[in-house]
Parts: structure tokens; sequence; C-alpha cells
């Protein structure tokens, strides 16, 4: 039991210091100018998160009745 543990404790402590020590720092994006210059303004999808969202529950909730009702 206490081998184990010790090897368990070897382990993770060798996979923690392992994403540690390959941490790096994310630089800023850069600014994104209105006038659509190089990198232009955020993406179109970000504005329409909540309606994704909604479709896609709408979406599983109907394959999920249609293959119900094929079971039956």
């Amino acid at each position: 039991m206490r081998s184990t543990m010790k090897k368990l404790f070897i382990s993770f402590s060798f996979f923690l210091g392992t994403m540690l020590a390959l941490a790096q720092v994310v630089p800023p994006p850069p600014p994104q100018p209105e006038s659509g210059d190089i990198g232009g303004p955020a993406t179109p999808i970000d504005n329409y998160i909540v309606v994704l969202l909604l479709v896609a529950i709408f979406v599983i909730a109907y394959a999920h009745r249609k293959l119900k009702m094929n079971n039956i």
C-alpha cells in the first residue's frame, strides 16, 4: 500500500512538474481595427452563440424523439 501511494505521488508530481515547466504565457491578441484592415472585427459567430445553443438543443431533442419513435 505504501509503495503504491509513493508511486502515485511520484507520478502525480512528475505530471504536475512537467505541466508547470512547459507552461507558456500567451501573448495578447493584436488590436482589431474596425476599418477591416489586418485583424478585422470580431467574428460574426460571436454574436449568435445563444441562438446556436437553442438550435442545437432543438436538433438534439428532435433527433432523440425521432429515434425513440422508430424504436417502438
